[in-house]
């Protein structure tokens, strides 16, 4: 496990890497084309194909992959009373 000061030092991709988030979204990010989403204010970008993928196909992703501690999202009452389905 790494500490907050070695996540905060690590190139953006790699900590994209470490978040669990899709390669795809990563390289839109890195490259300033990323698009609003569902997953806005969470911390994760996405690229425009995920964006129109179903919420909950893109969660189960980014937590399959993730090698940090908690699951993502991990504000989750910022979901309080969103309805989260599987739709897109």
């Amino acid at each position: 496990m790494f500490t907050s000061q070695e996540i905060i030092a690590m190139h953006p991709r790699d900590k994209g890497v470490y978040f669990g988030y899709p390669p795809c979204c990563i390289d839109a990010f890195l490259q300033c084309e990323s698009v609003d989403s569902a997953f806005d204010g969470t911390g994760f970008k996405t690229c425009k194909k995920c964006s129109e993928r179903p919420y909950l196909e893109v969660l189960e992703e980014i937590n399959s992959r993730r090698k940090h501690h908690e699951r993502f999202p991990y504000f989750t009452y910022k979901l309080v009373g969103t309805r989260i389905t599987n739709e897109v």
